[in-house]
């Protein structure tokens, strides 16, 4: 059979429009610790996740370090010694939390670790929480919700728990790919919603750009 160069071409684009994120974007996997980020000890309000730490956007969340300066968090890290906290400062000042890309065209999100306490993440101590936790996808170039997941977070220990995983590569994978943006919200907790910390460490996704 013999093909044009127009022919080759088309073919060419149709294969690469199908691919997911673009057959030849430049990828990159990455996993966000937290824990090489400069942080004022004490006041985490004040040290927010920069837009762009590895290639993302990180809405409403601080860093935080745990056992530092009388900061009892509740919760272990997964890694280090660092997180990203949402508290009720972070919620009346910076609204809801988000991760969206930012210096990339894209990202599918892999897993996290999550869990929550007591009033907020600023203050000198906080213990766990029982919640429940909603994964908000949005796909690139499209304005509606693909898919929302909930997940539930049971402390391990009354003073401090290990964090739990939030796993998007199984049967979720298809959903939380090819990212915009996706939201986080606490939607249920036994405290209450509003005065209940968000914590999350080590977020594994790979990224997407031209």
């Amino acid at each position: 059979m013999h093909f044009t160069l127009a022919t080759a071409a088309a073919i060419l684009l149709t294969l690469a429009s199908a691919a997911p994120n673009g057959a030849y974007s430049k990828t990159t996997s990455s996993l966000a610790t937290f824990d090489d980020l400069t942080t004022l000890p004490g006041a985490p309000e004040l040290t927010p996740v920069p837009n762009g730490y590895d290639g993302l956007t990180w809405n409403s969340l601080d860093v935080l370090q745990a056992g530092v300066a009388g900061i009892a968090t509740g919760l272990t890290p997964q890694s280090g010694n660092q997180v990203a906290a949402n508290g009720v400062t972070d919620q009346l000042t910076k609204g809801g939390v988000y991760i969206a890309a930012d210096t990339v065209k894209s990202f599918d999100l892999s897993y996290l670790y999550f869990g929550c306490v007591v009033n907020t993440v600023e203050s000198v101590a906080s213990v766990p929480v029982a919640c429940t936790v909603a994964f908000t996808a949005f796909q690139v170039g499209n304005s509606e919700a693909v898919a929302t997941v909930n997940m539930q977070f049971n402390p391990t220990n009354a003073v401090v728990s290990k964090m739990t995983k939030a796993d998007f590569s199984g049967q979720w994978f298809s959903d939380f790919s090819n990212l915009e943006r996706v939201e986080i919200a606490v939607v249920e907790s036994a405290s209450t919603a509003t005065l209940t910390g968000l914590l999350i460490d080590n977020v594994a996704y790979k990224t997407y750009s031209s």
